[in-house]
């Protein structure tokens, strides 16, 4: 679903590394536009996810 809203220029992200990244406003609007499909257990997922990811990159900052 996300690649086909990049295809079409309908989402904002960055491609780091070879991995893309979108930024938690895009995904919030996309959600609350019902543009992409949600259930209680996908939101849980991205938010645990994305905590997960912003953990990752302060340990990796620290660590510099």
């Amino acid at each position: 679903m996300l690649q086909r809203l990049r295809a079409r220029n309908e989402v904002s992200y960055s491609l780091i590394r070879g991995k893309t990244f979108y930024k938690i406003n895009e995904i919030r609007r996309l959600l609350k536009e019902n543009t992409i499909r949600r259930t209680d257990e996908h939101l849980q997922n991205l938010i645990k996810n994305h905590q997960l990811h912003v953990e990752q990159r302060r340990t990796l900052n620290a660590d510099e």
